[in-house]
C-alpha cells in the first residue's frame, strides 16, 4: 500500500479506474478504483467532530474536515479527473440505458457558513492514535477512539478509496474517501466548555 502527500497526488499519474460491476436490476454500481493513501502535512480541523449516534448503513461514521484553499484545489483535481473518466466510459458500461437522464456528481467537498470542508468516512477498523501537543509524538500508552475526535480536534487523516460509487436510481455518482488512519489530538473538553460559558460572564444557581 503506498502513500504520498496531497499535494504530490497527480490524478492522472496516480489514479486508475477498472472493474465495473453491477448486476442487472440492482440499485446500485461500482467501479474499481486504485489510488494511493493521501495525507496531509499539516493537520486538519474538525468543528463538530464525529458524533457516534449516527453511522450509515455500512456502520462508518462521518467526519468533515476544514480545509485550506490549496487542499481545496488539490482535491478538486481529482474531482475533475474521476468526472473526466466517469464521462469517457459510462456510455459503454450504461450501453443499454436509454434513458437521457445525465449523473450528477456528489462531491468531495461542501461548502459551509464556516468554509469549505472535506467529507471522509470513518469505519470501525479505522487505525485511530492520540499525538502529543506539539502534533509530532505518537502517544503509544493511549488509546484512541472516536470520542476522541471531539469538537475542534485537529486531525491528520490517512484516506484512500477503492471505488467509484454510483446510484443507478437517484442517477449520483461519487467518491467516499475512508479513513484508513486518523492521527488526533483532542479539541474542547466538556470542562472547556464551562469555562467558555463562566468567561462569558455566566453563572449556576
Amino acid at each position: 500500500m503506498t502513500t504520498t502527500l496531497l499535494q504530490n497526488l497527480d490524478p492522472t499519474n496516480h489514479m486508475m479506474i477498472g472493474e465495473f460491476r453491477h448486476k442487472e436490476g440492482e440499485q446500485f454500481a461500482s467501479v474499481q478504483l486504485s489510488m494511493p493513501v493521501i495525507h496531509f502535512s499539516e493537520p486538519l480541523t474538525t468543528k463538530y467532530g464525529i458524533n457516534p449516534n449516527f453511522e450509515d448503513n455500512n456502520g462508518r461514521y462521518r467526519l468533515e474536515l476544514a480545509v485550506t484553499p490549496e487542499i481545496e484545489e488539490q482535491i478538486m483535481k481529482i474531482e475533475d479527473y474521476i468526472q473526466k473518466m466517469f464521462s469517457d466510459y459510462s456510455r459503454h458500461w450504461f450501453k443499454k440505458d436509454k434513458t437521457k437522464d445525465k449523473f450528477v456528481f456528489s462531491n468531495m467537498l461542501r461548502a459551509t457558513e464556516d468554509g469549505t470542508v472535506l467529507k471522509a468516512k470513518v469505519n470501525k477498523d479505522t487505525m485511530m492514535k492520540i499525538l502529543s501537543e506539539d502534533g509530532n509524538t505518537i502517544l503509544q500508552k493511549e488509546e484512541a477512539t472516536i470520542a476522541h475526535v471531539n469538537r475542534f480536534s485537529k486531525v491528520r487523516p490517512f484516506l484512500q478509496s477503492h471505488s467509484i460509487w454510483i446510484d443507478t436510481q437517484k442517477r449520483t455518482y461519487g467518491v467516499s474517501l475512508a479513513a484508513k488512519i486518523l492521527l488526533i489530538q483532542p479539541g474542547l473538553q466538556e470542562d472547556a466548555f464551562e469555562d467558555m460559558l463562566l468567561t462569558a460572564g455566566y453563572t449556576y444557581e
